[in-house]
């Protein structure tokens, strides 16, 4: 369970995202309702992997990667064949290295480390953490892609950082 200071620190480091997000953006048309839709139905599928994967315990986390990306392959294959088909023949040679790297390694080796960290932190510590996606993306455009950042999100950034620290801090078990 959380305590007070936790479900503070859980709130503000949403605060966060949220400036990440620059509702100004949002506001101005930036982003459709439909893929805000999409993004906070994928933010409770998300919290529902955490949940449920916390109630498993006797399966690896190997073995919960293999099993969770063969059924989420079951259900979009159908998609995917009835939205226009499968081109992997159509790829080039770069094509396929780079499906390679993110199937491999951004898919299979990340899932694995994080499903094999789940046993071995609460929930509450998972989620919190999981705020470092949506921050590493906006320091890769901004690093990598050379996109812009506003202070906004430069404060909304800091925000995520220091409240899941604090949380972290004050959610330690006493020894």
């Amino acid at each position: 369970k959380m305590n007070r200071r936790q479900i503070a620190c859980f709130v503000c480091a949403t605060a966060g995202l949220v400036l990440m997000l620059d509702p100004r953006h949002l506001a101005a048309g930036g982003a459709s309702v439909t893929g805000i839709l999409l993004a906070l139905g994928s933010a409770v599928c998300y919290a529902a992997v955490v949940l449920m994967n916390k109630k498993i315990r006797t399966v690896t986390g190997m073995d919960r990667t293999l099993m969770q990306l063969a059924a989420a392959a079951v259900v979009l294959l159908p998609y995917v064949l009835f939205t226009g088909g499968i081109h992997a023949f159509s790829m080039t040679a770069g094509g396929w290295v780079s499906l390679l790297i993110l199937g491999v390694f951004y898919t299979g080796l990340c899932y694995v480390v994080y499903f094999s960290t789940l046993s071995h932190l609460p929930g509450r510590t998972v989620a919190l953490l999981s705020y470092a996606d949506p921050l590493t993306a906006v320091l890769c455009s901004l690093l990598i892609l050379g996109e812009g950042i506003s202070a906004m999100q430069a404060v909304g950034g800091a925000m995520v950082i220091g409240f899941t620290l604090l949380n972290e801090r004050w959610g330690a078990p006493k020894e």
